[in-house]
């Protein structure tokens, strides 16, 4: 948010935050895809629903900014919303 002749200015940004655990993000996929338990059944499919909408970002021009929330609880932000 910046202010420019008085006025407030920002940007909305398309944000997410993902849970490292359910969202696949603290192993290798080729781990995930052993299916070791049956929550890996789940955590493959968020995987590939968020890979989905990596590709509908990338297809309109749009970023989606991921938040993973271990590093929001270290106090971490992604450099995209420090601007």
């Amino acid at each position: 948010m910046k202010s420019i002749h008085g006025q407030l200015i920002f940007t909305l940004k398309d944000v997410q935050f993902d849970g490292e655990y359910w969202h696949g993000l603290n192993r290798s996929l080729e781990e995930i895809l052993r299916f070791k338990t049956p929550r890996d059944k789940t955590i493959h499919c968020k995987y590939q629903i968020d890979r989905r909408q990596d590709e509908w970002f990338k297809s309109t021009n749009r970023r989606l900014i991921r938040i993973i929330d271990k590093q929001f609880a270290r106090g971490e932000v992604p450099n995209e919303l420090k601007k």
